[in-house]
């Protein structure tokens, strides 16, 4: 496995060419909408994510209190060394878009890669906060902007362990990959109909494991249920743009459970 990289290594390479001309202090949370969308709470301690969900008074006050800070852009290279554990928040905007935040040691990283400077006790707030609902993950991928985290740290991925590329009643293959579209073909290897959906997964092969990756933002698919009949064959296509540039490689779709591999040039 890769070292973990600190923190502001991960941003310093990433966002190097961030533009922080605007030197005006930002309300981190100006557009989250309290009235229409619960607030998630995260912790990554380098092992696993905690999730706490957020509502009413705590979520109004949490809000509050960030939107009150002077949260300054700042340079990358300007970091200091930031340490696990790591922090984020998540909640709908009055559009329905996700407000995605990072925070470690009192830098703050946006889902568009910006980062500012503002302290806050974001542990504290952690540990004290009451909700009804709480679950944990594996790795850091359900952590906020684990996308841009994950690309030079693994831990911020989890891992996929091994899979196989059939399973008792069904088997999956590669057809084709362009234009940041793969297509696989799903087969019905049974003596029965069965049910298949449009969800799928990427994995990444790293130093000879295999990770599942996030994409940039939350996909959406289709309620859609595709049935076939024994020995009946049919082809996805999974677009894969919200994955972003992804680099050289080898990749796994997974759909029900099983895996087919592609590289990418």
């Amino acid at each position: 496995m890769r070292k973990l990289y600190a923190f502001a290594v991960c941003i310093t390479m990433l966002f190097a060419l961030c533009s922080c001309s605007n030197r005006q202090p930002q309300k981190l949370m100006q557009d989250a909408s309290v009235e229409t969308s619960g607030l998630a709470l995260y912790c990554f301690d380098g092992e696993k994510t905690t999730v706490k969900w957020i509502f009413q008074e705590q979520e109004n006050k949490i809000v509050s209190d960030i939107n009150k800070l002077k949260a300054y852009p700042v340079d990358a290279a300007a970091i200091p060394d930031i340490k696990l554990p790591c922090y984020g928040l998540e909640i709908s905007d009055s559009k329905g878009e996700e407000i995605s935040l990072t925070y470690s040691n009192g830098y703050w990283l946006d889902k568009n890669g910006s980062v500012y400077k503002a302290k806050y006790d974001l542990e504290k707030i952690f540990k004290e906060a009451e909700s009804e609902t709480t679950a944990d993950f594996d790795g850091g991928i359900d952590l906020p902007n684990s996308w841009i985290l994950g690309q030079r740290d693994v831990r911020f991925y989890s891992k996929a362990g091994d899979m196989k590329s059939e399973k008792e009643g069904m088997s999956i293959s590669f057809v084709s990959y362009s234009a940041d579209v793969v297509t696989v073909k799903l087969k019905n290897t049974s003596s029965q109909e069965v049910v298949t959906g449009e969800y799928f997964t990427l994995q990444r092969q790293i130093d000879g494991i295999w990770y599942k990756i996030p994409p940039r933002e939350k996909m959406i698919f289709h309620d859609i249920g595709y049935s076939l009949e024994a020995g009946q064959e049919i082809e996805f296509k999974c677009d894969l743009k919200l994955y972003g540039d992804l680099p050289q490689g080898l990749y796994r779709v997974e759909k029900e459970g099983i895996v087919a591999e592609f590289e990418k040039q």
